[in-house]
């Protein structure tokens, strides 16, 4: 696959009033310097502290794929500093670290986080949880958007983990989207390249074919946009039965 520079970039609304207290908070074996976070295993990240804005706090409450609790969404509301984390991803291991550095933030009053690549937001508690096995189903629950079209169902953030976005039919992608999310998990754990006119099966027997297209969603540079384009996905049962016909 083509090595692409990927970024993962994540924001933290908390309760600090200023970047002193916030270096208070946080546990002492997590380093802070200038813009760089050392976290307790060694691994570092950059760090920028915004203040607060009119905005944010209904962005994130819009985001949640799952909802937060009344408490977190209470300090989402009322919070006073945004923490915004950016790592290197582009694999699941990295993704994984960069899950895992926010959890000194939440530990430390963090209402919850809000994943710039894919738009969507947490409550600590949740991220907490998943954080803890951080594999394959917690990182692309976590990570990677699934947004439904009038017509397609895609995804958004699979480049967080070194993998194209998926796209296909509706009609296509089963009850509540459940092939669509099969599929991602597959892609995402194989950790290989799928080529472009390949074919991808699940273990139900279905199989998919595959065209690669380009992200023109967003452009390059942004958070969203992924470098390994998208794999448009058409079922096999669907061309057999064209081709009958």
């Amino acid at each position: 696959m083509t090595n692409h520079r990927i970024e993962i970039a994540m924001r933290i609304p908390g309760p600090w009033a200023d970047e002193k207290m916030l270096v208070q908070a946080i546990s002492s074996d997590c380093k802070l310097s200038g813009n760089s976070l050392v976290l307790a295993n060694g691994s570092q990240v950059q760090l920028y502290v915004r203040p607060r804005d009119s905005q944010f706090a209904d962005v994130f409450k819009t985001s949640c794929r799952r909802k937060p609790s009344g408490q977190e969404l209470e300090r989402v509301q009322n919070y006073r500093l945004q923490v915004c984390l950016v790592g290197s991803g582009g694999s699941m291991e990295s993704a994984a670290a960069m899950m895992r550095s926010a959890l000194p933030f939440l530990k430390a009053g963090g209402a919850g986080v809000f994943v710039d690549n894919s738009a969507l937001s947490f409550g600590a508690s949740h991220w907490s949880e998943m954080a803890e096995f951080c594999d394959a189903d917690a990182l692309t629950f976590s990570l990677v958007n699934i947004i439904r079209g009038n017509q397609d169902i895609y995804t958004v953030g699979m480049h967080v983990l070194g993998q194209p976005d998926l796209i296909m039919p509706i009609k296509s992608a089963g009850d509540e989207g459940s092939l669509i999310i099969d599929l991602m998990l597959k892609i995402a754990s194989s950790g290989r390249t799928i080529e472009d006119g390949g074919q991808i099966e699940l273990p139900n027997g279905q199989a998919f074919r595959v065209r690669k297209i380009p992200d023109e969603d967003f452009q390059a540079g942004l958070p969203m946009h992924n470098p390994w384009g998208r794999l448009q996905l058409s079922s096999d049962r669907n061309q057999r039965s064209a081709h009958k016909n």
